[in-house]
């Protein structure tokens, strides 16, 4: 077996394990494969993210200070609360 195989073979029992004792062991397998490729596509796609704003920052882009960015989210959140 490859190690990659291996990795992703602990990587699932890990993932099992923790459906398991969560109290999702009513899954069946296919519904367990499913949320595992799921969690594991979301976090490939979130490294992605993370790595293109780290490529970003490299080059020079300094994104926006945390409290201007704390205070747009606040605004936006809160005008979503009241519509």
């Amino acid at each position: 077996m490859s190690g990659q195989v291996v990795t992703d073979l602990l990587e699932f029992r890990q993932f099992l394990d923790a459906q398991i004792a969560s109290g999702r062991a009513n899954l069946t397998p296919e519904e367990t494969v499913r949320l595992w490729r799921e969690s594991r596509r979301e976090f490939e796609e979130t490294v992605a993210e993370l790595k293109d704003a780290l490529a970003d920052v490299a080059a020079g882009d300094r994104g926006v200070p945390a409290g201007e960015f704390m205070k747009d989210l606040r605004a936006r959140n809160y005008k979503s609360a009241k519509e």
